[in-house]
């Protein structure tokens, strides 16, 4: 399983797959992934992605620019999280992302779900984070 460490997005004025849908069409979203690495100082380093191996940890980040000639409002800001990939907690910037295992509900991350046992009493869990698909900022 590869891991996601860190998820930036960065907006300026105001990926890709369906998580567009919620951007208007003047808003550009680009979205880039590096694999980080251990430099030989020891320090993280991103290199390039083009292969990743399971272990591996990635760094996505996306890029939402305004092309339009109005600002734009409660714009959701929205990236998926691959397939065979898996969300490290505490690693989005910034800080306050939603997170949804449906890609179409959000919570507050950890995410939690409602489950019954089978003594039909329901109890709270916790969603394993290989479970989250998307992540959501509101600008």
């Amino acid at each position: 399983m590869r891991k996601i460490l860190g998820i930036g997005l960065a907006m300026l004025s105001l990926l890709a797959s369906g998580a567009m849908a919620q951007a208007p069409q003047d808003v550009l979203v680009t979205m880039e992934v590096k694999k980080v690495v251990k430099g030989d100082d020891g320090k993280d380093v991103l290199r390039s992605a083009d292969e990743a191996k399971p272990g591996d940890i990635l760094q996505y980040t996306a890029t939402y620019a305004n092309k339009a000639k109005k600002a734009w409002r409660d714009l959701e800001a929205t990236i998926p999280i691959p397939p065979y990939t898996e969300y490290v907690p505490g690693s989005s910037r910034p800080a306050g992302a939603k997170a949804s295992a449906d890609g179409q509900s959000f919570q507050a991350i950890p995410l939690r779900r409602k489950v019954k046992q089978a003594d039909g009493k329901e109890v709270t869990q916790l969603v394993p984070y290989g479970e989250y698909r998307t992540l959501r900022w509101f600008a």
